[in-house]
């Protein structure tokens, strides 16, 4: 299996894990793939790349391209993520306890009685 489709898998099974937002950012080519595409620039530049290596760069390449578009993505959307933790520790912070009126369980706070809430 050539190192730019082992480089495709991995990136494959990143995605099919259902990985986070965090995994997706932290993710980075096995040591092979990054050993492999600097060897291909390192011919490229000499000008001795065989017609397969040269395909091989340019799967590495648009890997490359589309693993930077994910990680922007992925950011974005870890930024986003980040932002409703306070909201959503706010709306579920009713959650479990008991209504003193008739003992039934609350299970979650109404917009309207958050200001009798707090």
């Amino acid at each position: 299996m050539q190192v730019a489709e082992k480089a495709y898998d991995e990136m494959v099974d990143l995605f099919a894990r259902g990985s986070s937002p965090q995994d997706i950012i932290q993710f980075h080519p096995s040591h092979a793939a990054q050993g492999r595409a600097r060897q291909l620039m390192e011919l490229s530049k000499a000008g001795q790349l065989t017609p397969e290596e040269a395909d091989e760069l340019e799967r590495l390449g648009d890997l490359e391209h589309l693993m930077q578009l994910v990680k922007a993505r992925a950011r974005l959307y870890a930024t986003k993520l980040l932002a409703l933790i306070p909201l959503v520790a706010l709306l579920t912070a009713g959650c479990g306890r008991q209504d003193a009126a008739d003992g039934r369980p609350v299970v979650g706070v109404s917009l309207l009685n958050l200001s009798s809430e707090f």
